[in-house]
């Protein structure tokens, strides 16, 4: 049974556990037996960037919590999109996470080319995107 969605916050007290309290009340709400929450595609990039930025978690130490996440039984997440995404975020460095995410989704959803004005997303994903110019 689907009991609601999650926002960002309560993720990185999860990983993060920086916050005790939160990080309590948090595993108490996930340890519901038979019960699911949705975490939007838009959280996982969120969280990305939070865990990159402001606690300077490196890539593939994010990639490794977020492998973690997708895995936990109450938590439904887009998997196969989203560890697409992490892999090509390990791999290229000089990419966001939402870049790769766009190239994925463009491919998965067979939306492609994904047109753009960022040269690194082209030559980083030739088949998936297309350089818009003039």
């Amino acid at each position: 049974m689907v009991a609601g969605s999650l926002d960002t916050n309560l993720l990185v007290r999860l990983i993060t556990r920086d916050v005790e309290q939160e990080y309590e009340l948090v595993c108490e709400l996930l340890d519901q037996h038979g019960v699911q929450y949705i975490v939007p595609d838009l959280a996982i990039a969120e969280l990305v960037f939070v865990l990159g930025r402001h606690y300077s978690i490196p890539r593939d130490a994010i990639r490794h919590c977020l492998i973690q996440i997708i895995l936990h039984p109450s938590l439904k997440i887009k998997s196969n999109l989203i560890l697409k995404t992490l892999a090509y975020f390990a791999k290229h460095t000089a990419l966001s996470f939402e870049d790769c995410y766009y190239a994925c989704l463009a491919e998965d959803t067979k939306t492609t080319p994904l047109i753009t004005f960022d040269k690194d997303l082209v030559k980083k994903f030739p088949r998936q995107s297309q350089l818009l110019t003039q």
